[in-house]
């Protein structure tokens, strides 16, 4: 038998998010029998999340300091030399700089996926990005683009030949987030049979964009007096604008409506106590969150950047309202509130959605076959 192909997944760090997410997806579902991994850090990777890993894998980080120092390219290239891996996969501007050491590792097939930008880059503005990826393009033989406004800046803008840039669409794992099941426990006396709860999952940075969630479901409190009491926000991640959050409800009077949750492993068991998904990110690639939604029976409320539009169909799974504007996305809230049916028949219409369009199955095959190129 022909011994498993070792890929090596290179990321800033490994913990909740949406590009981790789907790396976790790609080693649970690969063939053990023809697939092994190893995931370096740069950064680091936090323990709990790790353990949503089915399969053995290695593990370890580099502990990149910030600021660049090309010690941590000799780290990265002792790192690929001992692994011997047979393929490495970088995601993203933060990780595609390490493609030098494993050029110089003669790592025999390097791949690079776009999932999105953030606030340095949004929509991949940035010239010094778009320069320097364009010296790194000739160390990469495939790329992949999780949008297809990703595909179009890598061939575009980075000059990626057309033959060597893959869009594959993000798969979903609609046995693990399904409208059945077990819900997460709620703080005592937070939620009712009248309650219509908006949730959001995604760590708390600014490319996310959670102040506008926050002014939005304010807004929608203070014009809709009659069902205020019964509107609910949970948001679920961590990160440094939670006290902009805190702040922001604590002076609407709001705090006892909204629940913070942080950081949860859990995320199915969320998703089953919200009514509606609402994304307000700045920036996107394919977003995991939205189709964990759309499995979990939910419509998406999103903003309409990156690839939302490719995802939500409008008035059948969702809506998209335009990017970083408060009174748009507030009304679009309060038309699902004041609407249960709406909710309901879009619901139903998200999960055939992720079922038939955004099959888990269909992304594994995928980049099997780009993993298995020679």
């Amino acid at each position: 038998m022909a011994r498993p192909i070792h890929i090596t997944h290179i990321v800033y760090h490994f913990g909740t998010g949406g590009l981790e997410n789907g790396i976790v997806n790609l080693i649970n579902h690969l063939p053990a029998d023809k697939y092994r991994h190893s995931v370096v850090c740069l950064t680091g990777f936090d323990p709990d999340f790790i353990k949503r890993v089915e399969q053995p894998i290695h593990i370890e980080s580099i502990d990149k300091a910030p600021g660049s120092d090309w010690k941590y390219y000799w780290s990265m290239w002792c790192v690929l030399r001992r692994l011997k891996p047979d393929v490495v996969h970088t995601r993203n501007m933060t990780s595609m700089e390490y493609q030098l050491p494993a050029f110089f590792a003669r790592i025999k097939h390097r791949v690079h996926g776009e999932h999105g930008w953030d606030m340095s880059d949004l929509g991949g503005s940035n010239s010094r990005y778009i320069k320097l990826k364009q010296a790194l393009r000739p160390l990469i033989h495939d790329f992949i683009a999780l949008s297809a406004q990703s595909a179009e800046y890598l061939i575009d803008k980075v000059n990626v030949r057309q033959a060597q840039c893959y869009q594959i669409i993000n798969g979903v794992d609609t046995e693990r987030f399904t409208p059945v099941g077990v819900r997460a426990e709620a703080p005592a006396g937070f939620l009712d049979d009248n309650c219509i709860v908006f949730g959001c999952v995604g760590r708390l940075a600014s490319v996310k964009n959670h102040r506008l969630l926050a002014d939005a479901f304010i807004a929608l409190c203070q014009s809709q007096p009659d069902i205020a009491s019964n509107l609910r926000l949970i948001i679920v991640g961590e990160g440094d604008t939670r006290q902009t959050l805190e702040q922001k409800f604590k002076a609407a009077k709001l705090s006892q409506q909204v629940w913070l949750a942080g950081n949860q492993q859990q995320i199915p068991d969320f998703m089953r106590l919200f009514d509606l998904f609402v994304l307000p990110s700045l920036a996107e690639g394919i977003s995991n969150t939205i189709l964990e939604a759309f499995a979990s029976g939910l419509p998406v409320i999103a903003t309409d950047v990156g690839g939302n539009g490719e995802l939500v169909a409008i008035d059948k799974s969702g809506t998209l309202t335009p990017s970083d504007q408060v009174a748009p996305l507030a009304k679009a809230m309060a038309e699902y509130a004041l609407q249960p049916q709406k909710i309901k028949a879009q619901g139903i219409n998200a999960r055939q959605t992720a079922e038939t369009k955004f099959s888990l199955g269909h992304m594994i095959d995928r980049y099997a076959a780009i993993y298995s190129r020679n």
